[in-house]
């Protein structure tokens, strides 16, 4: 007898708001991570949704192995790769590999609405503080 897969899933629909708890950074920008309410705990997927309003940003940081795409859904702001400021305005993408500094800076007077996307999950090497 063949074995037979699992029926696929679906998860959702599901709302920004409704996520709990919220990450708040220092300068107030609010994200809330979509990867337990959507069952993306295969270790492949995460998904976040940041919203910041003018003169908020997302702390720079990077990752050791996991590469992400940032989509800004809704107003306008700066990408900021390593040192450097990048413009952005509505549906635009950028794509970080594992490594690089990045961060999202809302240098606009209107509210900013970003997609964050990564893969694989980042995994701090053995042995580093």
């Amino acid at each position: 007898m063949a074995a037979t897969s699992p029926e696929p899933h679906a998860f959702g629909p599901v709302r920004w708001e409704e996520i709990e708890p919220p990450y708040i950074y220092g300068s107030g920008t609010v994200l809330r991570p979509f990867n337990e309410v959507l069952n993306l705990t295969s270790g492949q997927l995460r998904m976040s949704v940041a919203h910041l309003k003018p003169g908020q940003d997302v702390d720079h940081h990077d990752h050791y192995t996991m590469a992400e795409v940032y989509f800004l859904m809704r107003g306008k702001g700066q990408f900021r790769v390593n040192d450097q400021l990048i413009d952005a305005e509505q549906n635009a993408a950028m794509y970080f590999e594992p490594g690089v500094m990045r961060s999202v800076v809302n240098n606009s007077d209107e509210d900013a609405w970003w997609l964050f996307v990564g893969s694989p999950p980042d995994v701090k090497p053995a042995g580093t503080d």
